[in-house]
């Protein structure tokens, strides 16, 4: 039965693995109207994402985030729609909510670095850089980041 919400909730993860983002952005629509889950709302942003429906990702993960916003990863979401969108600043100010909940991440300040270069910001994102290289020196993705940093800042871009 579809409207049982285990069984919605297991195809519609069955019909995301198998790429049937339609008929799984669906049944993540119904779960959402049936419970107010905001992990539901978080599942349908991803699909929607995953479709390229940026703006209604957008709208599905801030009501996930009104519902919840305790989690790191969905302000992290967020903030990976909104780079798609262009809309880096606020990208950057999701970004930086997901790296607060989640200090110890080294993805998510690699992330906020990138972000911090996107707008233009190169001492910011170097200085994040520095962090993450202080607690993990030899994690090659922020060893490659510094890299491109002190070349952009020999630019002056």
């Amino acid at each position: 039965n579809p409207n049982h919400e285990e069984t919605a909730h297991a195809l519609a993860v069955l019909y995301l693995k198998k790429e049937m983002f339609s008929a799984s952005a669906a049944l993540f629509k119904q779960l959402a109207a049936m419970t107010d889950d905001p992990a539901h709302y978080s599942n349908l942003g991803y699909v929607l994402f995953l479709q390229s429906d940026f703006v209604e990702a957008l709208k599905a993960y801030h009501y996930a985030l009104s519902l919840d916003d305790s989690r790191a990863g969905r302000f992290a979401s967020l903030a990976q729609v909104y780079r798609e969108m262009g809309r880096n600043y606020h990208a950057l100010m999701a970004m930086q909510k997901a790296a607060a909940l989640e200090e110890e991440s080294v993805d998510f300040k690699l992330v906020l670095a990138d972000l911090y270069g996107r707008i233009g910001d190169l001492p910011k994102g170097l200085a994040v850089v520095e962090e993450v290289l202080a607690v993990k020196a030899d994690y090659e993705p922020a060893k490659e980041m510094k890299v491109e940093f002190k070349r952009r800042f020999r630019q002056g871009s």
